[in-house]
């Protein structure tokens, strides 16, 4: 019988398809009457969305650029700042709630990077911002997913955890053994990829 399964979520490109996961299965195998071996089962399932953006005025499909899994539920951001809440049905990915609101920074600004983060229960939402110059960061913020009606509320402080984000992947880690990086996100940026702090209590960034 199966004994574990594990699930990646991938981007198959911006446009198509949408999304890819793969899924992982490793079962036991009956070799001799009281020996078993495990194996292992790898499946592909790419998503091709033919849902039209709410806030595209084109009206497009949506496209996806931020993906988190929780629980089995996959929240992915689209292009145009629309949350959507897809589910396995029928082993097919199946949107079933999309928000009614717009995620956006809320300062004006040339451009931004989103990323949404999974982080101890709850969903959070960060924005690496350029206000003046493309290749600089010049102000940092992060929001949560309120649930029910997948609302985005800005807060100042991540439950003195540390965020790291390298471009297209972020990890989080304990600060609580790690002197002054409570409530800290560390990114990278600039051709060298050299590393910069945001301190969110002191509201500031800084080389890190």
């Amino acid at each position: 019988g199966f004994s574990r399964c594990l699930t990646r979520l991938e981007f198959g490109g911006v446009a198509s398809p949408a999304l890819m996961f793969y899924r992982t299965s490793w079962f036991y195998v009956k070799v001799r009457r009281r020996c078993e071996r495990e194996e292992s089962l790898t499946t592909l399932t790419k998503y091709e969305c033919k849902v039209i953006d709410p806030f595209d005025a084109k009206k497009k499909c949506m496209q996806f650029t931020s993906i988190v899994l929780l629980e089995g539920v996959v929240l992915a951001l689209s292009l145009q700042g629309a949350l959507a809440v897809m589910q396995e049905i029928d082993t097919r990915l199946t949107i079933t709630a999309i928000s009614s609101s717009r995620a956006l920074p809320s300062v004006s600004c040339r451009s931004f990077k989103e990323y949404l983060v999974h982080l101890n229960g709850e969903i959070l939402l960060v924005y690496l911002i350029h206000q003046k110059i493309v290749k600089v960061v010049d102000k940092v913020e992060v929001f949560r997913l309120s649930s029910p009606g997948l609302k985005w509320v800005k807060v100042e402080r991540i439950q003195g955890k540390t965020l790291y984000f390298d471009h297209d992947c972020h990890i989080y880690m304990d600060s609580t053994t790690i002197d002054g990086r409570e409530d800290c996100i560390f990114f990278t940026q600039g051709s060298n990829n050299c590393w910069w702090k945001y301190d969110m209590r002191r509201d500031c960034i800084s080389p890190a």
